[in-house]
């Protein structure tokens, strides 16, 4: 059992040590060159959606692993009171507290809102009111804060719900203006405020309660302040302490439940190393680091068990004047220094790359060329007269030989190619010819056929690995000769364009062998050697893509599958599948490059290659592009080799890059990629921005333009993700590298946008917003319900008007019918009946009465015939208008007043010209004025006539005066006679109004008020 303790104990040690890395190298360092506002950087948080937070002495940032956005005073979104931030202080509710000279600011992550907790700018104290120097939250959300001049409890902006002020604006100008310094909790209701002069005041702010600590004070005496040196404390966890006594070589721990305080001496600590702006640090539970004030840091281990705390006496980074400390979620290590940002790096490189000799130290041409491992070393080719074959240890991976042959300084030491055909020997192909070389004794010579001759004298010799068959090919470099080497029987086959077969091209450069076992010569043109007929029975030097006339093959490679992989100059990439005999074009819409430098053999279905800056690993059945760059490791300089080498022993690849040998696993593991966030961050529109908006948004019509901005939030292998978006689940859009999408004119509605994106390692991210443009009031549903029941409402007024129209015409015809039938038959009737006495008359000789009754047959037709003309002259619509109506207004005057002896005079506005009228009021009007005509010629006695007609605002006013002998109106009997009972009648049934004015001996007026 206490060996099992003993493990326990030395592995949680070891577990809390893992940040024990601390070199240089192990970070990754920021600063204004990268976009870091400034390179003092004095505190570092981390938000809920985990984007960076860095506070500099000039300027905010926000970080997300690739771009910093910056905030100063006086800019958008929001204006820092002062550009200097000295502490950040995450808060609750995606708050974020920045403590400057000039106030505290809350500043929402999320949203990017401002809370100003500050006093006004009335006086020169209020700098000293601002100067903050610590801030906390409270329980209950208030805020606390700390300053030059006293501490300040605050439930909003503007809100001081506690203050006690140790200076006030009436202090002496030249009085040094500090109080506050830190802020200490010791638990939700007692907090403690360390002040200058290492004094401590105690503050309750539930109670409201204020007090200053004495030294002596029994309950605080621990957590005191030394009154000769100073010290600083740190809460570790609840009840838990560690403090520090500036210039001492002590730190001591405190725990307030158990009562326990314990005092440590760790190695090489002392009085330089420790004073009041240093700080402790936590990095776990029980480790934490505490910062120099000269430069540099120490790692302690605190075993809260026994209260002892540990450490080596090492400083770290001391090159670095070392702020601020910080562990974010993910367990990285962040620094903020006097000289930039570090972050502690996340993986280990996936290309580790070994510069095995100084280009300076070789000629200008130096570069490698080829790799081969044999055993536990790596044979690293060199085109270097002076330095020719390097052996490389591939535990160390360091040099640990460098040979030249036949004394350096020739072709010989210029190397293109190794292989190994044979146990302990290498072949190499040099810019002389080829060399055999014993790796035991480094004995070597030429390479002799059959006849005893050398082998490609003089040549450039390219060799390949044995194939199935036992048969190693071989080319010499653009000189028109190829052929195999018999492994087993170590003889030569070579082919030229005289021979028989012969090649089928001279400018060859590269072999490679298919998954059918037949051969391919590549180079300007490319051809097939027929294992099975013994003869190049394809040739072709036309390809596929923009540039398929460029014969010029640069890089090939062959899969298992049956296909070619291969990229001719100024071209994409190319696969040629030998069954279909049948080219494909792979480019930019799949993520791979439009220039190949390398090409290695297809392994575990993935294919390899270089271009001039990235590292590719493409999946041909999946499609997957996995890309790797200089932050992976790879070298700047682009591959010096057409070929990437495998190991099948180690099952690596080799990629030499001039002076620099890269190597890489041919697996990928997905630990290398880290943790990848994928956010939407920003919706621009013309008047607003909606930072980091929810999963729906929803606009009026008149923001249909504006740009979605995203970012995939990664700090160990940033600038690493394909994106692309769709809108309402439409195909995906590449964009190329942008991190955002712009929008215009989109169509009122709710739309779903998406935005993918495809780390390095193949992995998808999506993520989406529901974007709704309300559409105009015109085009929404309740507007068009209202406007469809309002035209079905005018739709029914108008029918209803209609058919009380047709009623009411109906009606007129019936009176006019109706009036007809009495008038005829009444007229015809007294005809009858004084026919038949006139008939009478003449047969008993009376002529004179038959003739008195012949003139009353006589008026009475025409008196019907009048009547008749009146009916016919009203329902006749080309009568219609108000000037019609005058017109016969003044016939039937010149027919009845002329004769009378009674000058008549019409005045009628002009401006009724084409006022039209209804058939009903033509008649009724019509009717009304010709009894007032009759009433004249039966009663007035008049000598004039005033007809006056007017029209305003659609009402019609019909005066007729004479000046005839009027009546008394009080004589009822007159004044209701049947004449004047019917005029007022055929008014009211207008809606009209008729008014009569008679005076004896002066006249009558009678008027008409109608609205048409």
């Amino acid at each position: 059992m206490p060996k099992a303790y003993l493990l326990l104990i030395c592995f949680s040690f070891s577990l809390k040590f893992a940040f024990a890395q601390f070199n240089e190298a192990d970070f990754q360092r920021y600063t204004v060159l990268n976009g870091l506002s400034d390179n003092n950087v004095t505190s570092i948080v981390q938000d809920k959606l985990g984007f960076m937070w860095i506070g500099t002495e000039v300027g905010l940032n926000s970080f997300d692993g690739e771009n910093f956005d910056r905030y100063f005073s006086h800019n958008k979104p929001f204006s820092l009171v002062a550009s200097s931030v000295d502490k950040l202080i995450p808060f609750s509710n995606n708050r974020l507290g920045v403590v400057t000279r000039e106030g505290l600011q809350v500043i929402n992550t999320q949203n990017k809102s401002v809370e100003d907790y500050r006093f006004p700018d009335t006086s020169f104290f209020s700098h000293y009111n601002n100067s903050v120097y610590d801030a906390m939250e409270l329980p209950d959300k208030s805020v606390l804060f700390s300053s030059n001049t006293g501490i300040y409890q605050l439930y909003k902006p503007g809100g001081i719900c506690f203050r006690y002020d140790n200076y006030t604006a009436a202090a002496p100008e030249n009085k040094r203006v500090l109080y506050a310094r830190d802020i200490l909790s010791v638990n939700n209701s007692e907090i403690l405020i360390f002040t200058i002069g290492d004094k401590m005041d105690h503050y309750d702010p539930q109670k409201k309660e204020f007090y200053h600590v004495s030294p002596s004070s029994p309950r605080w005496s621990v957590l005191y302040p030394d009154p000769k040196h100073g010290s600083n404390c740190k809460k570790i966890a609840e009840n838990q302490f560690i403090i520090f006594n500036h210039y001492s070589d002590s730190l001591i721990f405190y725990d307030r439940l158990r009562n326990m305080r314990v005092v440590s001496r760790p190695p090489h600590i002392n009085s330089e190393e420790m004073n009041w702006s240093s700080k402790v640090f936590m990095l776990t539970d029980t480790s934490f680091v505490i910062n120099s004030p000269l430069a540099g840091f120490y790692l302690f281990k605190l075993n809260k068990r026994t209260g002892v705390i540990s450490g080596d006496g090492r400083k770290f980074l001391s090159g670095f004047k070392c702020n601020y400390f910080f562990v974010d979620k993910e367990k990285k290590l962040w620094i903020g220094t006097r000289t930039g940002l570090l972050r502690q790096k996340g993986k280990t490189p996936f290309v580790s790359a070994s510069q095995l000799f100084n280009p300076q130290d070789a000629g200008s041409n130096a570069r490698f060329t080829s790799v081969c491992r044999y055993k536990d070393k790596l044979y690293v080719g060199s085109f270097n007269r002076m330095e020719g074959l390097f052996v490389v240890d591939t535990a160390t991976m360091q040099v640990t030989k460098k040979l030249t042959f036949y004394g350096g300084n020739n072709g010989w030491s210029e190397i293109e190619s190794i292989q190994c055909y044979h146990k302990d020997t290498l072949w190499l192909g040099t810019s002389k010819g080829l060399l055999w070389f014993d790796v035991r004794y480094d004995h070597y010579g030429y390479v002799m056929d059959d006849k005893k001759d050398s082998v490609l004298v003089d040549g450039n010799p390219k060799l390949l690995p044995v194939d199935k068959k036992g048969r190693a090919w071989l080319l010499d470099y653009l000189n028109g000769k190829a052929g195999y080497y018999d492994t087993t029987k170590r003889t030569f086959t070579f082919f030229t364009a005289t021979t028989v077969p012969a090649l089928p091209f001279s400018r060859i450069k590269h072999i490679v062998y298919d998954a059918y076992g037949d051969v391919w010569l590549a180079g300007h043109g490319l051809a097939r050697w027929n294992d099975v007929t013994g003869r190049f029975d394809t040739f072709m030097n036309v390809y596929a893509g923009p540039n398929k006339y460029r014969e010029d093959i640069l890089t090939i490679a062959a899969d298992k599958k049956g296909s070619l992989w291969l990229y001719n100059a100024e071209n994409v990439l190319l696969e040629y599948k030998i069954k279909e005999k049948k080219f494909y074009v792979h480019g930019a819409d799949e993520g791979l490059p439009v220039f190949v430098q390398s090409m290695a053999e297809e392994v575990n279905d993935k294919l390899w290659f270089t271009t001039g800056s990235r590292l590719i690993c493409y999946t041909p059945s999946t499609r997957q592009v996995v890309n790797f760059d200089q932050g992976d490791g790879l070298p700047v300089e682009r591959a010096s080799a057409r070929i990437i080498f495998y190991d099948k022993g180690r099952d690596c690849f080799y990629s030499v890059h001039n002076n620099y040998l890269a190597t890489f696993n041919a697996n990928i593991s997905k630990s290398l990629e880290g943790t990848s966030h994928l956010l939407i961050t920003k919706l621009i529109f013309a008047d607003s921005i909606f930072y980091n908006p929810a999963s729906a948004v929803q606009v009026d019509y008149t923001r249909q333009n504006f740009s979605l901005h995203f970012t995939a939030l990664n700090f160990d292998t940033p600038n690493s993700c394909s994106f692309y978006y769709s809108v309402d689940d439409k195909e995906w859009t590449y964009l190329n590298g942008l991190e955002e999408v712009a929008f215009n004119h989109l169509s009122p509605g709710s739309h779903r946008i998406q935005i993918k994106a495809i780390t390095k390692f193949g992995r998808k991210l999506i993520t989406s917003i529901m974007v709704t443009i309300l559409p105009p009031f015109w085009q929404r549903w309740w507007f068009m319900t209202m406007l469809f029941l309002a035209v079905v409402g005018i739709l029914y007024v108008l029918y209803n008007y209609r058919i009380a129209q047709i009623i009411k015409l109906q009606a007129l015809r019936n009176d006019i019918a109706r009036d007809l039938h009495d008038d005829i038959a009444s007229t015809m009737g007294s005809i009858s009946i004084y026919s038949e006495i006139a008939s009478e008359k003449i047969k008993k000789q009376q002529p004179i009465v038959a003739e008195e009754i012949l003139q009353k047959i006589g008026a009475a037709s025409r008196q019907m015939i009048d009547r008749m003309s009146d009916i016919v002259w009203s329902i006749n619509t080309t009568n219609d208008h108000l000037e019609n109506l005058t017109d016969r207004m003044k016939a039937f005057c010149s027919m009845t007043l002329t004769p009378a002896g009674i000058d008549f005079y019409f005045d009628v506005q002009a401006a009724f010209s084409g006022a039209a009228l209804p058939m009903d009021k033509r008649k009724n009007i019509f009717l009304i004025f010709k009894e007032c005509i009759h009433n004249i010629l039966k009663h007035a006695d008049c000598k004039h006539v005033t007809i006056a007609i007017t029209l305003q605002h659609h009402k019609i006013t019909m005066s007729v005066k004479d000046d005839g002998r009027g009546f008394d109106q009080k004589n009822t009997k007159a004044y209701n006679g049947n004449g004047l009972n019917n005029m007022r009648k055929r008014a009211g049934n207008m809606f009209g109004k008729l008014t009569i004015h008679s005076f004896v001996d002066v006249g009558t007026i009678v008027e008409l008020h109608l609205d048409i």
